[in-house]
């Protein structure tokens, strides 16, 4: 019988080494596949950012005061899409985006060019049939700034680099947004400036 156990024994222990060491390669592997996903995704998200400068907030002259000096044009918009599909693409830089920033990635995107009546979320599509046109061009560029805005806040989220969004507080606008892509505008990343 002592024979027996002792069998038991080392079996017993060596099956537990075995898993040990298994779950040690295990999470060591996943570690290293983290990381190298996280070094794409800064060398990724660095060259959508370049991208994304004509949209900066700065471009508008006393933003908060709502006076669009300084508007994104239409050929802007359409020379900023074809850029962010290319981005998108080369050298597989889409697949570094996380769900969440997909998403505000392909509806920011969207918005740029589609008709009025197809901009996301349906909520901001309907806030623009009652505009008159030259209202609908300076809310279409206030909206692609400030959602390529949000997308690029989401993306320092990403990498666990926090700071409040760059315009303050979220607008009606913005949190319809978020909501449509799945991010939650409540979380502490998402609070504006005190």
């Amino acid at each position: 019988m002592e024979v027996n156990e002792t069998l038991k024994l080392i079996e017993i222990i060596a099956t537990l080494f075995v898993g040990i060491v298994g779950l040690y390669f295990a999470n060591n592997y996943r570690r290293q596949i983290r990381q190298k996903t996280t070094e794409g995704r800064i060398i990724a998200y660095g060259k959508l950012w370049e991208i994304t400068k004509i949209a900066t907030p700065m471009r508008e002259k006393n933003w908060h005061e709502g006076k669009y000096q300084n508007l994104l044009t239409h050929d802007e918009r359409k020379e900023l899409y074809k850029a962010m599909t290319d981005w998108y693409y080369e050298k597989g830089n889409g697949i570094f985006l996380g769900d969440t920033t997909r998403r505000m990635y392909l509806s920011a995107k969207h918005n740029l060019l589609c008709p009025e009546d197809e901009v996301l979320p349906v909520e901001v599509s309907e806030s623009l049939k009652i505009l008159s046109k030259d209202k609908i061009l300076k809310k279409r560029s206030e909206l692609s700034i400030r959602q390529l805005s949000l997308l690029r806040h989401r993306m320092r989220a990403d990498l666990e680099v926090y700071g409040s969004a760059f315009f303050g507080e979220l607008t009606i606008d913005d949190k319809q947004f978020l909501n449509h892509c799945g991010e939650n505008w409540r979380k502490k990343h998402w609070k504006g400036k005190k």
